[in-house]
């Protein structure tokens, strides 16, 4: 008896050295951070979340196997007895990747107070001294590479740095090799938050980047052409971080789209330039004034003023609430002052997402607006309306999207909204305090004609492009008597001059059935379809072009080339 009473002492005392073990330092190195949780109430988390998931989510395996789904579930079970609190962590925010879906995702606390990839609603408070810590950097993709957008005041040496190496990986290997824990469902979202966690050493280290979640090896080209190899170390969670930006370094003013960042809505009007600019940086209401205020507030004064152009800037708008779009819609599109092609711009970006994606859909579909940026961050059909699942014992957060919102029935995948005008944020537009999406603006010419704006919607788009914005054409109160017969006969002409036969085709086939008391058209049409060897077509637009204009020389002589075609 005496020995069975001894046994568990001498379990506990040598599972108090191993722990004590683990958690003491090696020569030269920090002290690891003890487990917070067991094995046991980490296990529990994990199977709260595979249950509660699946019920949660409105459609959670739309994009990945529940088999998939599962295994991942059995194999990080497996493992939590040989992993510390972060990879744990980690291993759940893959997980909650899978779904593909960047409203889905698990908030990852920081010790600074700040989280990753938060949402609207409030992060319940995690475990206490369950977080994750950063570097003394803040990383941003641009255009041309990575780049340090932020630094703690000691490292300020560091701002506007390429980053060139981090662990043991070159920049762009190591933004592959955390794709596996961002939630997104647009590439240009999984580029605006990967950066984020390259910055996080427990990340770095649980994903393999780095060997040490305390202090990472980082190479970095600085602004003066020099490499710097240097050891960043993870920050005190406790401290206080005063972080200096890039743009605060550069030479002002700073750019329209960076000055107010925290209004929720505000806009201005330069006689100098004759840019009118409203910037949206959320769809909420003011305490002070609702969006609706705002927007009839706003077009008043846009109304009155006697601006070129006119710019809707949502590139930093994470979203809000979809309903409160309606307001802002109705009175853009009941503006024919702001609502034409080439006055009216829309600027968008990596965190135009939710709301802000809904927004931007319903410009698409009923303004003339031409689109400047870059693509957006969200889908534009898209899982929303995230619900809270707090994990039992770690307090984690996990947002489960649970509500479809299916804003086009054209193209369902689509992962982004494309610009008209691209304009990528680049190092050194970024450095220098400049705005390229306005610079394409402001030196923007419209073209002079409904032919002319129609090439170029083909030269940013294709054909679906050029499309769009002709049935807007066709389909205006203002212009819907309009003949646009010889427009689109001059567009097929186009097409055929950029080899482009297939469209032209499609082109005048339209034609025909828009005009079908067009000559013209079937005769064109009739033209294009022997050039190309299509017997049936060439005769039957030919046919229908000589019985609107009978013994026709040129026609008859086209129908009896097709004739003898094979």
């Amino acid at each position: 008896m005496p020995k069975l009473r001894f046994f568990p002492i001498v379990l506990s005392i040598l599972a108090f050295f191993s722990a004590s073990a683990l958690a003491a330092s090696q020569p030269g190195q920090p002290p690891i951070r003890p487990n917070l949780l067991t094995p046991g109430q980490w296990t529990a988390d994990l199977k709260f979340l595979a249950e509660t998931l699946p019920k949660t989510h409105r459609h959670a395996f739309d994009k990945v196997a529940p088999e998939v789904f599962s295994a991942g579930v059995a194999d990080l079970e497996k493992r939590i007895p040989t992993l510390r609190d972060h990879e744990v962590i980690v291993g759940l925010a893959r997980l909650v990747a899978l779904l593909r879906d960047g409203h889905s995702r698990l908030t990852l606390p920081l010790g600074s107070g700040e989280a990753i990839m938060p949402g609207h609603m409030a992060t319940a408070p995690q475990t206490e001294g369950l977080y994750l810590r950063v570097l003394p950097v803040k990383l941003l993709w641009l255009e041309d590479g990575v780049f340090v957008q932020a630094a703690a005041k000691d490292r300020a040496d560091l701002l506007g740095a390429r980053l060139i190496r981090i662990g043991g990986m070159d920049a762009a290997s190591a933004l592959e090799a955390v794709r596996p824990v961002v939630s997104y469902d647009s590439e240009m979202w999984f580029k605006n938050w990967a950066p984020q966690m390259l910055a996080v050493p427990e990340i770095l280290h649980a994903l393999r980047i780095a060997d040490s979640p305390d202090t990472v090896p980082l190479v970095f080209r600085l602004r003066d052409g020099r490499e710097a190899a240097l050891a960043l170390e993870a920050m005190d969670p406790g401290l206080k971080v005063d972080w200096i930006t890039a743009s605060q370094t550069a030479k002002p003013p700073k750019p329209l789209y960076l000055r107010n960042p925290g209004d929720l809505h505000w806009f201005e009007y330069d006689p100098q330039t004759g840019l009118f600019y409203c910037q949206i940086n959320g769809i909420q209401d003011k305490p002070e004034e609702t969006l609706a205020q705002f927007s009839a507030r706003m077009i008043a004064a846009a109304e009155a003023a006697p601006f070129a152009k006119f710019v809707l800037d949502v590139r930093l708008n994470g979203g809000g609430n979809n309903y409160l779009n309606r307001t802002l819609i109705l009175a853009l599109v009941r503006s024919s002052k702001i609502n034409r092609y080439g006055t009216f711009f829309v600027v968008i970006g990596r965190n135009t997402f939710s709301a802000a994606q809904s927004l931007v859909n319903d410009l698409v579909k009923w303004t003339n607006a031409v689109f400047v940026g870059e693509p957006t961050g969200n889908s534009p059909n898209q899982y929303g309306d995230s619900k809270r699942v707090v994990l039992p014992n770690s307090r984690l957060t996990v947002r489960l999207s649970s509500l479809y919102w299916r804003d086009s029935f054209v193209d369902e995948n689509r992962n982004w909204v494309a610009p008209d005008l691209s304009a990528p944020l680049t190092s050194a537009a970024y450095l220098e305090n400049r705005d390229p999406a306005l610079e394409k603006i402001l030196a923007y010419q419209v073209p002079d004609s409904l032919l002319g704006i129609l090439e170029e919607k083909f030269e940013w788009g294709g054909l679906d492009a050029a499309a769009a914005q002709y049935y807007k054409y066709r389909n205006s109160p203002e212009t819907v008597s309009v003949d646009t017969e010889k427009t689109l006969i001059g567009l097929a002409e186009y097409l055929k001059r950029r080899s482009k036969n297939a469209e032209a085709v499609q082109l005048l086939q339209r034609a025909a059935v828009e005009y079908p008391k067009s000559f013209d058209a079937h005769f064109e049409l009739g033209r294009y379809s022997v050039e190309q060897g299509d017997k049936a077509k060439a005769m039957d637009a030919l046919k229908k072009a000589l019985a609107l204009r009978p013994g026709d020389p040129a026609a008859a002589e086209l129908l009896a080339k097709a004739e003898k075609l094979k």
